[in-house]
């Protein structure tokens, strides 16, 4: 049975009256590729920033492998993080910016400098390695960033739409070495982007959060045949969403009625009731 590497229960966070997290519960397994994805505004990245320890939650649980650490400040859980900035030390050259977390673990100058070699290796940079950041490409300080953050071998990788700043092109490429770093590493990672054809190609599984609220967990195919609800139906891909009368429901079908009173029978979402409701229709 695969093991559950981070276990979210019932956790809210509040900025004083504001809530932006309400009653959140997420199981995401050891060696997933699991993906947050909504809108921005939605409450993704502080869900994100929760896990690393960035942000204290108002209630409820956070627990890593079964260790709670809600407690825990950011240096003491075994998480690292993948900024939208990147967040390189510019005076450092590659090398050194990936071994700064090593040498501050306490390792020791010759440790650091060959794991960092190992993964500036895993992330085809091997021949920038005495390169400023200034002297590389979007593309390629992202990969610094990558892979500094894989360098202690963390048993979590958090990654904050890390490729929001790349043109399309190069997107596409990072996203397959992403998967592929993935699959090598079998580290847990958790990706937060709010563009629908990176959730659907690279995860394993994804979480469509909206207001604060996961609205549906499941597989790309899962939330794109069977949205739970109209926002899940019209934020993923492509849908015509028409309004219906739902005079009967029988376990997972629903007979509907069209305005123009034709009546039919069609799958229906988990909780589906009787009354007014939107049938999704996909291209």
């Amino acid at each position: 049975m695969t093991e559950i590497a981070i276990d979210i229960q019932d956790m809210t966070k509040r900025y004083g009256d504001f809530v932006a997290l309400k009653n959140v519960s997420l199981s995401i397994m050891d060696n997933e590729f699991f993906t947050l994805l909504g809108p921005s505004g939605c409450g993704k990245t502080t869900l994100l920033r929760t896990i690393a320890g960035f942000e204290d939650i108002s209630e409820g649980a956070i627990k890593l492998y079964g260790e709670d650490i809600a407690d825990l400040p950011p240096n003491k859980r075994p998480v690292n993080t993948v900024f939208q900035q990147y967040a390189l030390f510019p005076h450092m050259d590659v090398t050194a910016n990936v071994m700064f977390g090593l040498l501050q673990l306490g390792q020791d100058q010759t440790t650091a400098r060959n794991r960092a070699n190992e993964v500036l290796e895993m992330v085809q940079l091997t021949q920038f390695s005495d390169r400023l950041p200034s002297q590389l490409s979007g593309g390629q300080q992202q990969r610094v960033a990558l892979a500094r953050a894989l360098a202690p071998k963390p048993k979590v990788l958090l990654l904050d739409e890390p490729l929001s700043a790349l043109d399309l092109k190069l997107r596409q490429a990072v996203r397959r070495e992403l998967q592929q770093i993935q699959q090598e590493t079998g580290i847990t990672f958790v990706f937060v982007t709010h563009d629908q054809e990176e959730a659907l190609t690279m995860s394993d599984r994804i979480a469509v959060i909206a207001d604060g609220h996961v609205q549906q967990v499941g597989t790309a195919r899962e939330i794109y045949e069977a949205p739970q609800n109209k926002f899940v139906a019209d934020f993923i891909g492509e849908t015509n969403l028409i309004d219906v009368s739902v005079s009967a429901v029988s376990g997972d079908s629903a007979t509907c009625i069209l305005p123009g009173g034709a009546r039919f029978t069609c799958p229906a979402a988990v909780g589906a009731l009787m009354g007014q409701g939107h049938l999704s229709v996909r291209p």
